[in-house]
């Protein structure tokens, strides 16, 4: 029997190693999320050429713009992105009423609940949504699945944080050694050498002497006192002796070039108004617009047929106006 495709990380797993605890990670997905759903989605009559249509009262337009009674156009639009961007898979569930119409409402649903059935014919079969521990068959016909596409397969995506995913561990686990370098010293700070032995009173005194300092930001710049012929020789280094600062960097523009977002959009460092212009431009032209475009070519295939089955010209486009 066929067993559905395991995905290649679940969004709970995502959310937990990337988005609430890599802030880069999270600066970049908010920013993708909020700069494409700022843009409207319109329903288009598309006459030929350049002239195209706006229905503002189709009932396909009225879907969009009220998709539930819970969430507006665009929150349903913003995790929608926020999914693509961490598993590489959104899904929305028609509801009809009657069951034989087209739709009156979209609702989303988390990726890992579903899992696409493929078969020869049709590429997919059906869907399986996962209910209190039951699996119940969704039609593919009742499904909206947008997706980034996976060389892998054809029927379930990739997302830029499972590509990014080793950039972030390693991410975090800088700002971990850094921050325990900071707090409490990640290794030893150096070692104290006396011309002589000491006594065990002797030792202890010098011992709750030094455990005294931290050699962390509270003893930063203050000269450690020694006796006659005692010699400190430092072992450690210093945070920027190690290149946390340049690593962070580095690791931080490596994550934002798999997301599609210029780093410069992210920090300030060496910020103009004129390279952020730039930098927006490109931001816009090479992410935001394609990935736009995509999404809305995966709409109208899956929406139009539900209103015009025979229609060519009917399609849902961004309004950049």
């Amino acid at each position: 029997p066929y067993v559905p495709p395991t995905p290649v990380i679940t969004t709970e797993q995502a959310v937990r190693r990337g988005y609430t605890r890599a802030s880069v990670v999270y600066a970049c997905i908010r920013l993708i999320a909020d700069t494409a759903t700022s843009v409207p989605l319109r329903v288009y009559d598309r006459r030929g050429g350049d002239d195209w249509e706006h229905l503002p009262d189709h009932p396909l337009q009225q879907l969009i713009n009220t998709p539930n009674a819970r969430l507006t156009r665009r929150r349903m639009y913003i995790r929608a992105m926020q999914h693509l961007m961490l598993t590489g898979n959104a899904i929305w569930f028609k509801v009809r009423v009657p069951k034989s119409g087209p739709p009156t409402q979209l609702w989303l649903i988390n990726p890992d609940l579903v899992k696409p059935v493929p078969n020869a014919r049709d590429m997919i079969s059906h869907y399986e949504l996962m209910v209190d521990g039951k699996r119940a068959r969704i039609e593919t016909r009742d499904v909206v699945h947008m997706q980034l596409e996976n060389p892998e397969t054809p029927w379930w995506g990739v997302g830029p944080l499972q590509a990014a995913m080793q950039d972030t561990e390693l991410y975090l686990g800088n700002k971990a050694w850094n921050l325990r370098t900071v707090e409490r010293g990640a290794v030893t700070p150096g070692v104290l050498e006396i011309p002589e032995d000491v006594t065990t009173e002797q030792y202890k005194v010098l011992r709750e002497q030094l455990d005294q300092r931290s050699f962390g930001h509270d003893d930063a710049g203050r000269e450690l006192i020694l006796g006659s012929g005692m010699k400190y020789h430092r072992m450690s280094l210093t945070g920027e002796e190690l290149g946390f600062l340049e690593s962070m960097r580095f690791g931080r523009e490596e994550i934002a070039m798999v997301f599609g977002v210029p780093a410069p959009l992210l920090t300030p460092e060496n910020a103009t108004l004129a390279n952020v212009e730039a930098y927006q431009k490109q931001f816009w032209d090479n992410t935001v617009v394609p990935l736009n475009t995509v999404i809305a070519d995966m709409l109208t295939h899956s929406l139009v047929p539900d209103y015009d089955e025979t229609s060519t010209n009917l399609v849902i486009a961004h309004d950049y106006s």
